[in-house]
């Protein structure tokens, strides 16, 4: 994530740990931010790619909720908040709005992103 923010971003741009396997990233590129996500999800699938070779790295895995569930692989779940800059928005709207994200993006089968725009992510929830 560093080195693709670092590529494809600004030199400001931030990469956090959140935890476990969770990372956040803060850009202020100019660039659509959904190719920021384009390209990490290329640069990822192309990385992992090379741990099977070609073959076929599905199988059968446990959700969190206990019900088998077939997985592609090691894949991406990208949760793309934008923000306008404008409205006020606190930790605690985003960790909503990316954890409501985060959950839409896993659904998608392989490597994914989903996005909205913040605080707008949150109105729709009213």
């Amino acid at each position: 994530m560093e080195d693709v923010t670092r590529l494809a971003g600004e030199q400001h741009d931030f990469v956090g740990h959140i935890g476990g396997d969770d990372f956040i990233v803060l850009s202020e590129t100019d660039d659509p931010p959904i190719k920021l996500c384009k390209y990490m999800i290329a640069r990822f699938d192309g990385g992992v790619g090379a741990y099977h070779q070609g073959a076929k790295a599905s199988t059968a895995v446990m959700d969190r909720s206990g019900k088998t569930v077939e997985q592609d692989g090691v894949t991406l779940s990208l949760s793309l908040l934008c923000w306008d800059g404008e409205h006020k928005v606190t930790p605690a709207m985003i960790s909503q709005a990316a954890a409501r994200l985060k959950k839409q993006a896993k659904a998608v089968s392989g490597s994914a992103y989903v996005a909205a725009g913040i605080p707008e992510s949150i109105r729709e929830r009213e």
